[in-house]
């Protein structure tokens, strides 16, 4: 079991988590777990459990999805140069269509 310390005004935890409860103010605390890496914890109090909930919050954020989904610097500079080569520098080089894919399947 864990606790943690509680401000109620703001809706934050001040101190903890601790395995150790120091004082009846500090309250029992319920770790959440992440779905996916792009997810963020939020803590939040449950009335039913008198304790403090971790849960997991999805990120909605198109940029974050997208820096995740691009290829790596590697991929994008060898298909830019391969582009130059065949001279399909243009909506039909593979540059271009690597980058469309993204934006097309993560749009804002």
């Amino acid at each position: 079991m864990y606790y943690v310390l509680w401000d109620k005004e703001n809706e934050t935890v001040t101190h903890g988590p601790q395995t150790f409860k120091p004082s009846g103010a500090w309250v029992p605390y319920f770790h959440g777990k992440k779905e996916s890496a792009l997810d963020v914890l939020v803590d939040y109090w449950d009335d039913d459990r008198q304790a403090v909930v971790q849960r997991c919050k999805k990120n909605k954020s198109w940029f974050l999805s997208r820096v995740n989904a691009y290829p790596s610097v590697n991929k994008q500079l060898a298909a830019l140069y391969d582009d130059i080569q065949n001279n399909t520098l243009d909506q039909t080089g593979a540059f271009f269509n690597m980058i469309k894919e993204v934006k097309e399947n993560i749009p804002k």
